[in-house]
């Protein structure tokens, strides 16, 4: 049977920890409660999803186990900051079950109880994946316009080592109508398998992928 509270007119309503349970197992937001030493203590199904784990292991866990080993080192300061500020609002990377990565935005809350904090989870990585498609794109385009106007010929080369890109200067130098025919094409094998003299270029000396 539920807990409920009469009122006084004899009323009854839910009692207001049974609503605030309630409500944090059926968010659809991961929310994880932490101690002060950054143990999980509490987690809604959202974040058990989110990070890929069954409660019970997800609360034998630490914040920590879920940073990306590059940004631990400052793991410490930040949260200090949060500690102190009482609140913290930000985006980062989570590295979930199975190694893969997740950008969250999180929203938390220093001692909603004594020693208690909680943290608000969004995964946004399909957002954030797409605004850096959306950048990119841009700032491809304005480099697209650029060099197609330069007397210089440029290609530049991904990290496939294929052509992604040629302005019409460096098309015509190298023999070819357009720049689209060139687009796709391995580079090694297209301009840098011959050194001066006609000597065979190893793959090993050619230059790093970018802009050249």
């Amino acid at each position: 049977m539920k807990a409920r509270h009469v009122r006084a007119n004899g009323s009854t309503h839910p009692l207001p920890g049974a609503v605030a349970r309630a409500s944090f197992e059926h968010a659809l937001d991961a929310m994880l409660l932490t101690d002060d030493g950054r143990h999980c203590t509490d987690a809604n199904p959202a974040a058990c999803s989110l990070l890929g784990l069954d409660y019970d292991e997800l609360v034998s866990r630490r914040l920590d186990d879920f940073v990306p080993a590059e940004d631990r080192a400052a793991l410490d300061a930040s949260w200090q900051d949060f500690l102190e500020r009482g609140h913290q609002n930000r985006e980062f990377a989570l590295v979930v079950a199975g190694g893969s990565r997740r950008t969250v935005e999180s929203r938390a809350t220093a001692r909603v109880l004594p020693g208690c904090h909680l943290s608000v989870l969004r995964d946004i990585t399909d957002r954030a994946a797409a605004e850096k498609a959306r950048r990119t794109g841009e700032a491809y385009g304005f480099l697209s316009r650029v060099v197609e106007h330069v007397d210089e010929g440029l290609h530049v080369v991904d990290e496939e080592r294929r052509i992604c890109f040629v302005n019409p200067v460096a098309a015509t130098m190298l023999g070819y109508g357009s720049s689209e025919e060139l687009v796709g094409l391995p580079v090694h094998e297209t301009i840098h398998h011959k050194a001066p003299g006609r000597i065979e270029f190893p793959r090993r000396g050619m230059p790093p992928p970018g802009c050249l």
